[in-house]
């Protein structure tokens, strides 16, 4: 029988990678197939000496207001990690943070992290806590079996996104 009393425990190991609790970090779950990166905007450039920041995934980017809290975020994807943003540091204003999450290796097909983006727009949309900066959710059709791994990798992003201060679920 199950106990349901018992959470399992999570290990994560971060790196400060300036020696600043807010200054760039990279979160690693036990186990897990994807590395976090949180990225202060103006760090942007610094970030890219970083290795494995080049990796496919998905990222938010964010806009918080003064007491910490999310009050903008656009979610997209991209093939080639930390290149992705140098498109919104030109044309989007609204964010002073970023947070990705990348896979390692081959972890990520192409289909799996379009559906991942669509899944998290949508639950950011449903949510209602914060400006959804997205106009459009892509349209793609998430296979019965690759929902299963997108609801668990939300679920991982979820739950680093809790560890940094972020509520992610409905207001």
């Amino acid at each position: 029988m199950e106990n349901t009393d018992m959470a399992i425990s999570k290990k994560l190991e971060i790196i400060y990678h300036n020696g600043q609790p807010d200054g760039i970090r990279s979160i690693r779950r036990h186990l897990s197939t994807m590395t976090t990166y949180v990225i202060p905007r103006p760090l942007l450039s610094e970030a890219k000496k970083l290795t494995g920041i080049n990796r496919p995934g998905i990222y938010y980017l964010i806009s918080e207001n003064d007491d910490n809290k999310i009050a903008q975020i656009y979610i997209g994807q991209t093939r080639n990690g930390v290149s992705r943003l140098d498109d919104h540091n030109r044309s989007k204003d609204f964010w002073n943070k970023a947070i990705m999450f990348l896979a390692d290796s081959k972890t990520f097909s192409l289909d799996m992290i379009s559906g991942l983006e669509k899944f998290a727009i949508m639950k950011a949309q449903e949510s209602k806590r914060y400006k959804v900066e997205n106009s459009v959710v892509p349209k793609y059709e998430i296979d019965e079996y690759d929902l299963v791994a997108v609801e668990e990798i939300y679920d991982e992003i979820q739950f680093i996104m809790a560890t940094q201060g972020y509520k992610m679920d409905d207001a």
